[in-house]
């Protein structure tokens, strides 16, 4: 239950707008109190394929949280065709020898295995945010052919265990929990000098 700010008419809790005076009670990064609880609007991201693939790579040791669907799959499907296109632009390019290290190969090979191992933990970490986002433990992630199974699974509706749903909505959370962060944050962005 909660209580209109304007009109102090009594709503439920997951009402976006007050019936009887129609204002906004949940806009983007306002919040409502409920004895001890606070309600918040999480936005969604809308992001393009190409701009969650990038996500990925900012996220690379980031193995806490959520992945969205979207975000992982495309993630997954834009690896697969850089490593087919790199695959094959690699046969033309073998022909460029270099020796690095006492280690020679293909100018192909080089690169074939350098993006292979630079998109590693990458795929590992939004993989293991993706089994979060379904409520399972990241080490799903790894079992043969049940990881992609289970990538296909909806998410969890609000927040779990792994934290808040990355399609956004609404979120009931502890007053205080949610406050120490904001806080904390506060004091890590401000300019002493």
């Amino acid at each position: 239950m909660a209580i209109c700010n304007q009109c102090n008419s009594i709503l439920s809790a997951d009402t976006l707008a007050c019936k009887k005076c129609g204002s906004v009670l949940y806009g983007e990064g306002s919040e409502i109190f409920v004895g001890d609880k606070v309600f918040r609007r999480y936005p969604a991201e809308h992001l393009n394929p190409w701009e969650y693939y990038l996500k990925c790579f900012r996220k690379y040791f980031s193995f806490g949280g959520r992945a969205s669907r979207k975000e992982f799959w495309s993630f997954f499907c834009i690896n697969i065709l850089i490593l087919i296109l790199l695959n094959i632009i690699k046969v033309p390019l073998n022909k460029f020898n270099i020796n690095i290290l006492n280690l020679s190969g293909g100018l192909g090979n080089i690169l074939f295995y350098l993006y292979l191992y630079d998109a590693i933990i990458p795929t590992f970490a939004v993989g293991i945010r993706r089994m979060h986002d379904i409520g399972r433990s990241g080490i799903n992630f790894f079992l043969p052919y049940w990881g992609l199974f289970l990538a296909l699974k909806k998410d969890e509706k609000g927040e779990n265990e792994y934290g808040a749903n990355p399609k956004g909505g609404i979120q009931l959370t502890n007053y205080w929990e949610f406050r120490e962060p904001l806080i904390e944050d506060e004091l890590i962005n401000r300019k002493f000098w």
